[in-house]
């Protein structure tokens, strides 16, 4: 019997996804603003996120979970619209994005891991109405669920594993959009800030997984969490970043030696970046240009001032004396506050606040030079 290759099997599931969902992307889009190549989306979403557009792929799964997972502007988050439960499709998208990640970057990949994201592409496409795609990664969910010895029960949807044979990678060319390469209808996505929205906690692993760092594999998987967590959220606290990590891995608390050991493997994982603040960055961000920020325009997007990175809150406190000149003191500390949802004005917010006016002071003097 030949030997069950974890690393393969998803390989071949993201083969399977990057051909099933480019037309059921495109659909959608369709649907709400004819005449727009959905990689324009990405493009515009890059822009009000202040990351320069890089080239978008409609066969590449990096770009095409994006979409799943993101909010798109004034779209919102079009693929959950009537799905139960809420952000139902962006959750299974989310596992996928993780997963992704460990392929990317030739991480080895547990079988179990694999069953789940199988399982997660089952979901997906049969959620988006993709039945046939849906029964094909059910065949790869069977036969990694086979491999692994599970014994199945009455009401398993595994699918026939025959089908299989249609999942091989294909030589076609991944159809490549640069930017600009497309000419927008209309504002799709909208000129308005993005709000700051929170990541929906996935679960990833067992509490024994995060307490054993030795496996290559484990340490990988880490970084691939924080790699989708801080892509999605930041900049965010580190604090806030162990904390989701921690509810990832379904632990209740982390004692300090393995809190240590934890920010220890963030810290050097290389994919993100954590500044002098102790607030995490996508790589790809330039700190010293980025002028964007997120406010609140709901209660889930509310943030505390003292959890918002002091750069983020200097971007907010330029953008509010520009709109409102008159404004100064206590009065414009109120305002800066109530951009990212109000709350008290307590030391910690204070500190926020001095930080966020010695920054501003900073990149005035830096611009009058």
């Amino acid at each position: 019997m030949m030997r069950f290759d974890a690393n393969e099997s998803v390989f071949r599931g993201f083969e399977l996804l990057r051909r099933r969902l480019n037309p059921l992307i495109q659909a959608r889009i369709d649907g709400l603003a004819s005449g727009n190549v959905w990689t324009s989306v990405l493009e515009q979403m890059d822009r009000l996120k202040g990351r320069a557009p890089g080239i978008y792929g409609r066969e590449d799964p990096s770009a095409q979970l994006r979409m799943l997972t993101e909010r798109l502007g004034g779209l919102g988050f079009p693929f959950d619209e009537g799905v139960v439960p809420p952000r139902y499709v962006s959750t299974l998208a989310s596992d996928l994005r993780i997963a992704r990640n460990n392929v990317a970057h030739g991480s080895p990949i547990d079988i179990h891991d694999a069953i789940r994201a199988h399982d997660s592409a089952t979901k997906l496409l049969e959620t988006l109405g993709d039945a046939e795609g849906a029964e094909r990664a059910a065949a790869l969910r069977a036969e990694a669920i086979v491999a692994a010895g599970v014994t199945l029960t009455r009401g398993d949807d595994v699918g026939p594993t025959e089908a299989t044979a249609d999942v091989e990678s294909e030589s076609t060319p991944t159809d490549v959009a640069h930017p600009s390469a497309h000419t927008f209808t209309d504002r799709t996505v909208g000129d308005a800030r993005l709000p700051w929205q929170s990541w929906r906690v996935t679960v990833v692993g067992g509490k024994n997984e995060l307490e054993n760092f030795r496996r290559r594999a484990v340490k990988e998987k880490l970084d691939s969490l924080v790699e989708e967590i801080v892509e999605f959220e930041g900049p965010l606290h580190l604090d806030r970043l162990i904390d989701l990590v921690r509810r990832s891995y379904v632990v209740g608390k982390l004692h300090a030696k393995r809190r240590n050991a934890v920010e220890r493997q963030i810290r050097g994982s290389g994919r993100i970046h954590v500044d002098d603040d102790g607030f995490v960055w996508p790589i790809d961000i330039d700190v010293d240009s980025w002028v964007v920020f997120r406010p609140a325009d709901d209660p889930q997007s509310r943030r505390l001032l003292h959890e918002v990175s002091p750069v983020e809150v200097a971007n907010a406190m330029r953008t509010v004396v520009e709109e409102h000149s008159n404004l100064s003191g206590d009065a414009l500390d109120r305002a800066v506050i109530e951009v990212f949802g109000g709350g008290r004005k307590v030391s910690a917010v204070s500190s926020r606040l001095a930080d966020a006016r010695r920054l501003c002071a900073q990149k005035s003097a830096a611009a009058r030079t």
